[in-house]
């Protein structure tokens, strides 16, 4: 039997309509966008997008598009997005510091 670790992983349609269903239920989440725009290989997002769903939550959805992941935080005040951005910051000074991504976040 597969162990739930880290965040559920999704498509971009199936990402949409999860948020879709979130506000409408009006539950609080966090929806957060990380952009690379100096990230040229995909590979190495690929590799930063594995680690990222380690970091997560099992009650969390990420899914990727382009040169962005998107994050939709469930049951999350801003506070708790804060300290996501933190722990991301410092995994990507520790292993990625040629890369500085972008985060917005949204409190719903």
């Amino acid at each position: 039997m597969e162990k739930n670790t880290g965040a559920f992983i999704c498509d971009e349609n199936a990402f949409n309509r999860i948020l879709s269903l979130e506000k409408r239920r009006g539950d609080k989440f966090i929806f957060m966008v990380i952009s690379f725009d100096n990230l040229l290989e995909e590979t190495l997002l690929e590799e930063i997008f594995e680690e990222l769903v380690i970091l997560l939550r099992t009650k969390d959805v990420v899914t990727k598009s382009g040169k962005q992941i998107f994050l939709l935080l469930n049951n999350a005040n801003l506070i708790y997005g804060e300290d996501i951005v933190r722990r991301l910051n410092n995994l990507f000074d520790d292993e990625y510091p040629e890369i500085k991504p972008i985060f917005t976040l949204k409190n719903f």
